[in-house]
């Protein structure tokens, strides 16, 4: 069935409509109740009619629908832009893809000949946008695209989570795709006049093209973002609206319906947005961090659009320094108090926050700050804690922490020290004995000091136990002695305060306390070393005890946070024969072997090792898509060449420190994704220049530290 939409409500950005533009649509429209001519006949029928027969262009649509000129064909001037506004026209009727996707078949085909001819035309050629083009253009998007979206499959709020549950496609997409696809091009094109244009693409058309971000096909959101980035940088005079309106989304986020679909993607437009807002901020763009950048941490479905948000935070941060104090506060007050999943991510979070951090304003932040630290190092939730711990192989961090270091080390001390006795993951029992030991070395005689106060500390705790246990103990014999109680038996204990020095109420003291407390870096380290190093074979043995499974089966095998650590990768890998995804990070990996036998592996994370070169991927270069080895020690990026289908590469926190080296990611031919922020060759750049000069060498990126690739002619500078 071929529908032919009503032109008016979609149309209402200022679109003229000319009659003969109705009459056209009305003849095809009164073909759909013609019973005796089907879908491709009645439409071919009306086609004609409406095209008359002004040119043989006309006529070809009229009767030969699958051979209908294309643009090149005709020749140029009048007829051809005649002829491209009867393809933008015709591309206004719309097709059944739900409830009948086998119909019209034939006609469909035609339109999406006709879109697919109207962007090669765009793209390859110039002079060709006059100004009778444009509220045709307009007009043939917005039929197309400004829909009522269907009810959301997930009618509950419930989380989405990208890797369990499938996203709900968009039927028609064989149409929008082109349809998106032509007005980008449009928008592209050196011949676009944005002085003509703001006649059509005004207020109302961005409330439309923002309804749609709540769109569940992540094809379609992508196509948006992409879109209304272009416009913003185009229509100066829409750039304050547009931002008004996205605050609107994210305050009807927030407060009311707690569900949207593209939080992420306006918040990816907003990165670069804010990226070139001008000096000094106005009052309005601090307003929207506090009041709404930084509400969205309290959503559900934070996990979703973290990355983005915690990026735009970082942005402001960056800008104004003055800022960092009623953010940090502001995330710790919204601090999850019964999801873990989310404390790891307000974690990495102020960990980014920190890396930007300027030392007087850490001063201002440290004790509430390192108070939540010390919370999250005492967290039952392993990764919480690990998290947490993880600050202490931040240089940056570390050096803050030395300058304060008499604030600080008493607020971490007792955390640390239970803790380190106390917590039930060995893991956590080696991060803690690091972070102790770089406390020594910090500075011994305060760490001997806030040893002796925290046993002073603990001494105290006691006796005050022991005194209200005498206290309540005289309590009671004072109420036996009264003549009320009637019998020498006296009353029964009945008070829960009421407890004895021997009852199980009193906690019991931790082994050792009634001993000096001291620690000293032989112990230490000789607590950390007690154990020989973890081989592969015992990782996999623990991880199939762990997950009763075999490991041989799995497609994905975590064999991170080993403690002891592991040290080498041996042929004991070579059981995982099935395995798509390997973790070894966060071990004490020295170099990269063992993985030769492993024909299925596509992902494999190397992070916070001790590794220096990419040698030993050579026998997995032709299936590895995916190469996570940040926060290790490699110096020369050689051998890479191996790596035919990588397509992810994750290297930052590396020693790499000079453009010849930088310039070898060249010869991995199918490199999509970088990480590569905080190798030596960053320090010296400002955020725009290392990344124009690392895209000028690697032209093919589509996403450079973790932002999306996005090329327009002119930068979002904030016009004053």
């Amino acid at each position: 069935m071929v529908h032919v939409t009503d032109m008016g409500p979609p149309l209402g950005a200022g679109i003229p409509k000319s009659p003969s533009f109705h009459q056209g649509l009305a003849f095809a429209a009164d073909g759909a109740a013609d019973d005796e001519l089907d879908g491709g006949c009645y439409a071919a029928l009306h086609f004609g009619k409406y095209y008359g027969g002004s040119s043989a262009a006309a006529a070809a649509i009229q009767y030969q629908p699958g051979h209908q000129p294309r643009l090149h064909e005709v020749q140029a001037g009048e007829e051809r832009e005649e002829l491209f506004i009867q393809k933008l026209r015709q591309c206004c009727v719309l097709f059944d893809f739900e409830s009948d996707p086998l119909s019209d078949l034939q006609w469909k085909e035609v339109k999406r000949a006709a879109l697919h001819d109207m962007v090669e035309y765009v793209t390859k050629n110039r002079n060709v946008i006059t100004e009778a083009i444009y509220p045709e253009a307009v007009n043939m998007f917005a039929v197309n695209l400004f829909r009522t979206l269907p009810p959301s499959s997930n009618p509950n709020g419930a989380e989405f989570d990208p890797e369990e549950d499938e996203p709900t496609l968009e039927v028609a997409w064989p149409h929008l795709q082109f349809v998106y696809e032509f007005f980008l091009r449009l928008l592209e094109s050196p011949d676009f006049q944005p002085s003509i244009a703001k006649r059509y693409i005004d207020h109302k058309f961005i409330l439309q093209l923002l309804e749609l971000f709540d769109s569940e096909d992540p094809r379609e959101r992508d196509f948006l973002k992409t879109t209304l980035h272009r416009i913003y940088g185009k229509f100066l005079g829409l750039r304050a609206y547009i931002r008004k309106q996205i605050n609107n989304v994210f305050y009807r986020f927030i407060y009311e319906t707690e569900h949207h679909n593209g939080i992420a993607e306006l918040l990816e437009i907003l990165g670069s947005i804010i990226n070139g807002f001008a000096l000094p901020l106005k009052e309005e763009h601090k307003t929207f961090l506090l009041k709404v950048l930084l509400p969205l941490h309290k959503a559900k479905s934070l996990s979703v659009y973290h990355p983005q948000l915690a990026y735009c935070v970082v942005q402001f941060l960056e800008k104004d320094a003055s800022l960092t104090e009623p953010v940090i506060k502001n995330l710790l007050k919204f601090w999850p108090k019964t999801h873990s999943p989310k404390e790891v991510m307000f974690l990495n979070e102020l960990e980014e926050i920190l890396d930007v951090i300027e030392p007087a304003e850490f001063q201002k932040v440290m004790d509430p700050l390192f108070r939540q630290l010390a919370k999250c190092v005492s967290s039952p939730h392993f990764q919480v804690a690990e998290r947490a711990l993880y600050y202490w192989n931040n240089e940056y961090i570390m050096s803050l922490i030395s300058d304060n270091y008499s604030v600080i080390l008493p607020i971490m001390y007792p955390a640390l020290y239970k803790n380190s006795r106390n917590h039930w993951n060995k893991t956590i029992h080696g991060l803690i004995y690091n972070a102790l030991k770089l406390f020594m070395e910090m500075n011994q005689k305060v760490f001997d000091e806030c040893t002796q106060q925290y046993h002073q500390d603990r001494q105290k705790e006691r006796k005050m136990l022991k005194d209200r246990d005498e206290a309540w103990t005289r309590v009671e014999a004072l109420a036996m002695r009264h003549p009320s109680c009637g019998s020498k038996g006296g009353v029964p204990n009945n008070n829960p305060f009421i407890t004895s020095q021997n009852d199980n109420n009193s906690p019991p003291e931790e082994d050792g306390e009634n001993e000096q407390i001291t620690l000293t870096a032989e112990k230490i380290e000789a607590r950390a070393n007690e154990a020989k190093p973890t081989t592969c074979k015992e990782a996999i043995q623990r991880w199939e005890e762990k997950n009763e499974k075999s490991a041989a089966e799995e497609k994905q095998i975590i064999l991170s946070f080993q403690w002891p650590p592991i040290e080498k990768m041996d042929n004991s890998l070579s059981v995982l024969t099935r395995v798509e995804k390997l973790s070894l990070s966060t071990n004490m990996i020295e170099k990269i072997s063992g993985i030769n036998s492993l024909k299925n592996l596509k992902i494999l994370s190397l992070g916070r090792n001790y590794i220096k070169t990419f040698s030993g991927l050579e026998a997995v270069g032709d299936h590895l898509e995916e190469l996570w080895i940040s926060y290790n020690m490699i110096e020369k990026i050689k051998g890479v060449n191996a790596l035919k289908a990588l397509k992810v590469l994750y290297m930052s926190n590396n020693l790499v420190k000079d453009w010849a080296e930088f310039n070898r990611l060249h010869e991995i031919p199918n490199l999509q994704d970088l990480l590569f922020v905080n190798n030596p060759l960053c320090e010296n750049m400002d955020t725009e220049s290392w990344r124009a000069q690392a895209l000028k060498r690697l032209p093919n990126l589509k996403t450079l530290d973790s932002i999306p690739i996005v090329r327009i002619g002119e930068e979002d500078e904030e016009e004053g």
